[in-house]
């Protein structure tokens, strides 16, 4: 059968520590427990690699835990093999000290994070050597907080909302530094409760490489948020290089900067689905927020926050792309919507509830729905389609260039 350990109390070991099976036939599992503060000076490993080996390995943190020679988990990487799994399990804030890498090749291990009540930091990198095979953070019946201080590599990161009945459990990740892999957003099984990841960097960095999905087709209870941590102007554009969301499966919500926060730069080198997109500039010094698109984006509503800063749709790059959905100001007058490269056509009505403060075209493009802006302005030796009403402030369109009603 299982073997259960737990090991009660504080743990404090100078030596290498290996944790694992040699199970080859019923697949049982070794479920290995620290209850108390768990400190370890060498290496830990966690380890289910063995040839033939099916069983599994389990280790539960329910404290704080300093790894200070890593831990290495080995297992998994073929669908016959036993896995090595590191769980997190306390109910009060937990500090994960030590680099988390896969044992010796990339897509081994499993990392969970089960924590009901309580932040989980991991304050080192997670799979700076060899990527893990996953990272959960909460679970249909319950919600996780996790904040990665350090880069992080995982061939698959999912983030599950809760089940409450009010809403209240949502799962929420924070990333400070560059993250690579696939990210699946699943909200709870009541679908208020939301999957929410957010994207703090402070330095320029890539923010994510790879695809970001929702595992739902609503459009609802998932939730990307990008902002510079930092007071004033922000300091670095976060670069997203794979899809995020995709027509049938929508994120619900992609907010750029924060109310009554900081500001946030964001550029989407790949196609973007989603519900809603907020852009909001705060009130404070150079608190401008602005979204570089790359190529092309489905966005159900576009709306754009002025404060003292401005808020910024730029369509950037020579690819050709299709911009759908409606943008408009949070008030009058407020937003920008800028065309930095050839080869773009805005699908929607842009402004048509509340206008936009400026449209500035200095590229070629196609407007296929209503426009309305105070003002308008058309580069010299460019040329802007518009195949519908056209409403502009009487003193700011600025036309140097040429507009085409059609």
């Amino acid at each position: 059968g299982d073997l259960n350990v737990t090991v009660s109390g504080i743990t404090d070991t100078e030596q290498v520590t290996t944790i694992k099976t040699l199970e080859a036939v019923n697949q049982e599992t070794v479920n290995v427990t620290f209850t108390g503060a768990t400190t370890f000076d060498k290496a830990v490993i966690i380890d289910a690699n063995d040839s033939g080996v099916l069983g599994s390995v389990v280790v539960n943190v329910v404290a704080a835990g300093t790894f200070t020679g890593g831990i290495d988990l080995g297992g998994g990487t073929d669908s016959g093999d036993g896995t090595a799994t590191l769980k997190i399990t306390g109910v009060g804030a937990q500090i994960i000290t030590g680099v988390i890498d896969s044992l010796a090749n990339v897509n081994e291990g499993i990392l969970e994070v089960t924590n009901t009540a309580g932040l989980v930091t991991f304050a080192s990198a997670i799979g700076a050597s060899n990527e893990l095979k996953s990272v959960t953070i909460g679970g249909s019946a319950f919600d996780s907080d996790v904040k990665f201080s350090a880069a992080t590599s995982v061939e698959t990161i999912n983030v599950i909302g809760g089940d409450a009945a009010d809403g209240s459990e949502d799962s929420t990740v924070n990333f400070v530094a560059a993250t690579a892999g696939s990210m699946v957003l699943t909200s709870g099984s009541v679908a208020t409760n939301v999957a929410k990841v957010s994207f703090t960097a402070t330095a320029a960095t890539t923010a994510f490489t790879g695809a970001i999905t929702a595992a739902g087709t609503t459009g609802t209870g998932t939730e990307i948020h990008i902002v510079d941590s930092v007071d004033g102007a922000a300091a670095t554009k976060q670069i997203f290089t794979g899809t995020v969301g995709t027509t049938t499966n929508r994120i619900g919500v992609i907010a750029v900067g924060a109310a009554d926060g900081n500001a946030g730069l964001a550029e989407f080198d790949a196609a973007v689905a989603a519900t809603s997109m907020t852009i909001t500039s705060d009130n404070g010094t150079d608190e401008s927020s602005s979204v570089n698109f790359d190529a092309a984006a489905n966005i159900t509503t576009i709306t754009l926050d002025d404060d003292t800063g401005l808020s910024t749709i730029n369509l950037t790059t020579t690819t050709t792309a299709i911009l759908t959905g409606t943008i408009d100001g949070a008030q009058q007058d407020e937003g920008t919507l800028a065309i930095g490269s050839t080869g773009k056509t805005v699908a929607g009505n842009v402004g048509s509830t509340l206008d936009l403060l400026s449209v500035d075209i200095d590229h070629a493009v196609i407007f296929n729905g209503d426009v309305s802006a105070k003002g308008i302005n058309i580069a010299t030796g460019k040329t802007a389609t518009f195949t519908k009403n056209v409403t502009a402030g009487a003193t700011k369109n600025v036309v140097v260039g040429t507009m085409a009603l059609t």
